[in-house]
């Protein structure tokens, strides 16, 4: 049976994009979305559980990615879910991939390149 390693998240960036190369000059950037789940609780109050997600961009989406949003930016991130192996993986999930998303269609506006995109107004 085939399997399916997709990852759809709309959120909002806790800190600035972080850019950076690698040896070979390679652009990569990482960017830190929170997702946001509430509900009522038994007590009747409402609760709230923020889930931290590390995405990592690569090439010019990367560089995209790091010119236009910020820290309070909200994103529409699609992707795949890899672990890591380093100390990365001790801080959450990471998604990583090179923003391939098919044929998801979104405003113009907000599609910097395929499976990264935001809106211009932030919270």
């Amino acid at each position: 049976m085939a399997t399916l390693n997709k990852v759809q998240l709309i959120g909002y960036l806790g800190k600035d994009p972080e850019l950076r190369y690698t040896p070979n000059g390679k652009e990569v950037c990482d960017i830190s979305v929170a997702t946001t789940s509430s509900w009522n609780g038994s007590d009747g109050q409402k609760k709230e559980h923020t889930e931290w997600t590390t995405v990592t961009c690569w090439g010019q989406l990367a560089v995209n990615v790091s010119q236009y949003l910020q820290k309070g930016s909200m994103v529409y991130v699609e992707g795949r879910k890899q672990t890591v192996s380093s100390e990365k993986a001790k801080t959450g999930n990471t998604i990583r991939g090179r923003g391939q998303s098919g044929n998801v269609p979104r405003p113009a506006e907000w599609q910097f390149s395929r499976g990264v995109g935001i809106d211009r107004r932030t919270r």
